[in-house]
Parts: structure tokens; C-alpha cells; sequence
């Protein structure tokens, strides 16, 4: 209820086999991104959502705000600088979720080295 009047962008894939990452954008209230689903048909439509990254505002200077409108919003339910940081100030905060069975990332892996031989 904190951000649920919020708009946030979403982004919205073809099909259940469709990848994200397209750039097919649709913006919605968050409460309806995340409202439970009714019925079959709605919880096949929000598998195909994923809550993306949200535009920042800039303030007068041209320089980015650290939190979108929904994170502002959220604010108060996580801190700003995580201990995980140390001495480090985040430059920008998000929130990316999406839920469903179908794929909804790519995974890469990079050689490792075992070793060397003599």
C-alpha cells in the first residue's frame, strides 16, 4: 500500500517463451503489478511482467537522484547504505522483480582457471 499508487515501468515480453530484455515497456500502478491475480488468464498476463529499472529524476544541476519515485516511496523499508557497502554511497538504488515459469534471464559463465601445469 506504501507505493502502490506509484506508476512504475514494467516491462512486458510477448510469451511465456519470450525473453526479457526487448525493451517493450508498459507503465502501470504498482499495486497492479503486484495485485493478486483473479484468474487463470490474469496470472498468465502478469508472467509475462517484469518490474524493470524506474527513471530517476535530475535535480537542477543535470545530477541523477538516488531513488526513483518507487523506491522513495519504499524508503523506509530498507537501508539507504547496507552494512554489505562499508564506506561505500550507492549511486542509484532499484528494484527489478517478475514472477512466472517462464525464462526470464540469460545465464553466462566464464572460463576458470584450474590451475597451472608444470
Amino acid at each position: 500500500q506504501t507505493a502502490g499508487d506509484t506508476t512504475v515501468a514494467v516491462e512486458e515480453r510477448s510469451s511465456r517463451t519470450a525473453r526479457f530484455g526487448r525493451g517493450n515497456e508498459i507503465r502501470m500502478p504498482f499495486s497492479k503489478f503486484l495485485s493478486p491475480t483473479q484468474t487463470q488468464t490474469e496470472q498468465q498476463q502478469q508472467e509475462l511482467w517484469y518490474l524493470t529499472t524506474q527513471d530517476v529524476t535530475t535535480d537542477s544541476n543535470g545530477r541523477p537522484q538516488t531513488l526513483s519515485k518507487l523506491m522513495a516511496c519504499l524508503r523506509d523499508d530498507f537501508p539507504l547504505r547496507p552494512k554489505l557497502l562499508g564506506g561505500l554511497i550507492p549511486s542509484n538504488v532499484n528494484l527489478w522483480m517478475g514472477g512466472g515459469g517462464g525464462p526470464t534471464s540469460q545465464t553466462s559463465t566464464s572460463p576458470t582457471s584450474t590451475g597451472s601445469s608444470s
